[in-house]
């Protein structure tokens, strides 16, 4: 029950993760629709200097990186709980078939 738990544990911070993922990718877009020099913008001092505004893509960039690492260590994590899931299912049901096949005799253990 409490490996159980663990792997949810684990889904819960995937999600998460992946929620903040898409948060950083809306705040990217909200930042540079809005501090960009696009003509649309009604008022001049609203935009960033061209440094900045590149300094900032580039920090925003990196965020966007790091956050794919995670999710990507994430993600591999969770297909080893779920190929560590299948494992245990096949052995349980090799013991249980072995157990119905021998029903009058020893069973063995199986590893």
């Amino acid at each position: 029950m409490l490996q159980e738990l663990s792997h949810m544990d684990r889904i819960t911070q995937l999600q998460e993760e992946i929620q903040r993922l898409l948060t950083i990718m809306s705040s990217t877009i909200t930042y540079l629709t809005a501090r960009s020099t696009f003509l649309q913008i009604r008022n001049p001092d609203k935009y960033d200097a061209p440094e900045l505004f590149e300094a900032n893509m580039h920090e925003l960039v990196q965020d966007l990186i790091h956050w794919n690492n995670k999710t990507q260590d994430a993600n591999e994590e969770y297909i080893q709980a779920v190929d560590r899931a299948k494992n245990l299912h096949r052995k349980i049901s090799e013991f249980l078939r072995t157990m119905l096949d021998n029903a009058d005799g020893p069973v063995e253990s199986i590893r």
